[in-house]
């Protein structure tokens, strides 16, 4: 079993694809593995990827049509062999060459579930965004860039929810949580440059309708504190507004 097993999933990502595995590459930390599972790319993707392996990077690359990137997700945690999973975008790098030992040296200190770190975001230069609890995560989501979890997760809350398009990740979190089976630890480690404006920033209709509207309900119904409950009503009236 590796350390880590790092996922990419891809599709029609030749523009970005060799930044993303260039950046693994160069890690100090070598025990891990790398799994592009691609959607059945069009371009040089799949080649791109495959080239990186003839060049000696533990890689093994999957491409079969999907369901979009949590099915490529998904995919990704049955065929991992890691004790913890990391999902890179593939137009997002690593942050330096030292990351993965970092973040080893970290779990290896004080092991958990669910280690965190930060993002650059490449655009605005902003770093986001700290730790996290429960009530900050239901106002906004911990980026996957930053997130290592540990295999076990998976086989205690099931994969990634593919009714949610957008925002899987985010109700997955949401579920890590609020899990008394799962620690969560924030390390104080940028992990990830990470290309905002995709589809993580567009509004998830069923998420928020099925998943976030009513775990906010159930966390103020248990702790109620009316000044909070009113920003969070009005968090709530945007994202249906929206």
């Amino acid at each position: 079993m590796y350390f880590f097993s790092i996922i990419i999933p891809t599709y029609n990502s030749e523009a970005t694809i060799q930044a993303a595995l260039n950046s693994v590459k160069i890690q100090q930390f070598a025990n891990f593995e790398v799994l592009v599972i691609d959607g059945k790319s069009s371009d040089k993707t799949v080649e791109l990827s495959n080239q990186f392996r003839l060049e000696g990077l533990n890689l093994t690359c999957i491409s079969e049509p999907d369901h979009g990137i949590y099915d490529a997700m998904n995919k990704g945690i049955a065929a991992a062999k890691g004790e913890y999973l990391y999902f890179l975008g593939s137009d997002d790098t690593l942050f330096n060459e030292n990351v993965l030992q970092q973040v080893a040296d970290s779990i290896n200190r004080q092991p958990a579930d669910f280690i965190y770190g930060n993002v650059l975001m490449s655009k605005s230069g902003q770093c986001y965004d700290g730790a996290f609890n429960f009530a900050k995560l239901l106002t906004k989501n911990i980026s996957h860039q930053a997130i290592f979890y540990k295999r076990t997760i998976f086989q205690q809350l099931g994969r990634y929810n593919l009714e949610y398009k957008l925002h899987a990740d985010w109700d997955f979190n949401l579920k890590c949580f609020s899990s008394p089976l799962i620690q969560t630890q924030f390390i104080d480690v940028l992990v990830a440059r990470f290309t905002e404006g995709n589809t993580s920033s567009k509004p998830d209709r069923n998420f928020i309708k099925a998943g976030l509207i009513p775990e906010i309900i159930r966390y103020h119904s248990q702790n109620p504190d009316f000044l909070q409950s009113v920003a969070n009503f009005d968090f709530v009236w945007r994202q249906i507004r929206n």
